[in-house]
């Protein structure tokens, strides 16, 4: 009865982690990319417009973790713009990966605890036969729980494993998508640095007229 009780704890804690991730993940897919791409237009006409439009968002996406990170910085020099892209990008690695190990956790533990279950279910069963009797059987009632628990133990197990196994693998599936978007979208951001501010600001020392986007 206690394994059942930790297999239904556990099934409860990866359904409620499920939906969090579910919502995080709809939330990314759906309102990220037309974030993205506004900042993105805004950007090369003025820094801190484009700035102040992706803040507000910065808590929910990781692109705009990312993107600000690098935008917030004051005339880097283009290889410094590409390394801060690139930590931020790290950093937001291990947030999308989020409940990894959990997931990992659950899919090893849960068929050793049905599987705990059912050889404590067995014991319970042959407790419930009298072989000192061959004549008779034993107590029916304890026999058929003892086999209750140990299939039912069984099968919460696997179906806690294999819904925790799909699970995982959408979520990395996810989270590798999400990490490509976000070499891309940082590759547009130095491009358009490049093109419109730092090759200008190199235009104007050459020539004093060239007027400089606002930065």
């Amino acid at each position: 009865m206690i394994i059942v009780v930790i297999l239904t704890a556990l099934s409860i804690i990866t359904l409620t982690l499920t939906v969090e991730r579910g919502w995080t993940w709809g939330q990314i897919l759906t309102r990220q990319p037309s974030l993205v791409r506004g900042f993105l237009a805004t950007y090369p006409q003025s820094r801190r417009q484009a700035i102040a439009q992706l803040s507000p968002s910065i808590a929910t996406f990781p692109a705009a973790r990312v993107l600000l990170n690098a935008a917030q910085l004051e005339r880097p020099h283009p290889d410094t713009l590409d390394r801060a892209l690139a930590v931020a990008i790290a950093a937001e690695t291990s947030e999308l990966k989020r409940f990894e190990t959990w997931w990992a956790t659950v899919i090893m533990t849960a068929p050793l605890l049905g599987l705990l279950g059912t050889v404590t279910g067995l014991m319970t069963s042959f407790s419930g036969l009298k072989w000192t009797d061959l004549e008779q059987a034993g107590d029916p009632a304890i026999v058929s729980e003892g086999l209750g628990i140990a299939l039912e133990s069984t099968a919460l197990g696997l179906a806690i494993a294999l819904v925790a196994l799909m699970i995982a693998q959408i979520c990395r599936t996810l989270a590798r998508r999400q990490q490509i978007q976000l070499h891309i979208y940082s590759l547009h951001l130095a491009r358009l640095y490049r093109r419109h501010y730092w090759n200008l600001g190199i235009a104007a020392l050459l020539q004093p007229q060239v007027q400089i986007n606002d930065f």
